[in-house]
């Protein structure tokens, strides 16, 4: 299995043990994923971003490049679990690793026609500076930046 390491980013193919320490600097690794069609229940998502904010210390989880996906899928399962308790349906969480847009997709499954049928939303999560006062501004930069 791979893992890394928060704390300097080297990566390392370990078999046996589930818990490794950096060889670097002695840090707990994190398992490695490349979230390729995993969908995950929203609350795995907090639950990972928390895990990582105790390992990394908040602000590092907070503005650190590294953890881009891991914050991305934590707005966005916190947008799942509100919209569960919303509508009543399960959502799932997915992570896109493949396109630059959106971020992520949130899905739920429709049985009401007799079927199995995939509601799908994707999510671009947007960070909203706290000096920018009209949020038509943080979207028009962000769409700028589509190619």
């Amino acid at each position: 299995m791979r893992f890394c390491c928060p704390n300097c980013s080297r990566e390392e193919e370990i078999l046996v043990d589930r818990k490794p320490r950096c060889r670097i600097c002695s840090v707990e690794m994190i398992s490695a994923s490349d979230y390729s069609q995993l969908w995950m229940n929203p609350a795995i998502a907090i639950v990972r971003m928390k895990t990582l904010a105790e390992i990394v210390g908040f602000e590092q989880a907070r503005t650190d490049g590294r953890f881009k996906k891991e914050r991305e899928a934590w707005a966005t399962g916190v947008l799942g679990l509100a919209l569960s308790r919303l509508d009543g349906n399960e959502w799932w969480v997915e992570i896109e690793t493949l396109e630059s847009t959106p971020d992520t997709r949130l899905h739920w499954i429709d049985q009401s026609s007799g079927r199995n049928v995939i509601q799908t939303r994707s999510i671009e999560v947007v960070d909203w500076e706290d000096n920018i006062d009209d949020i038509m501004e943080v979207i028009q930069k962000k769409c700028a930046r589509i190619p």
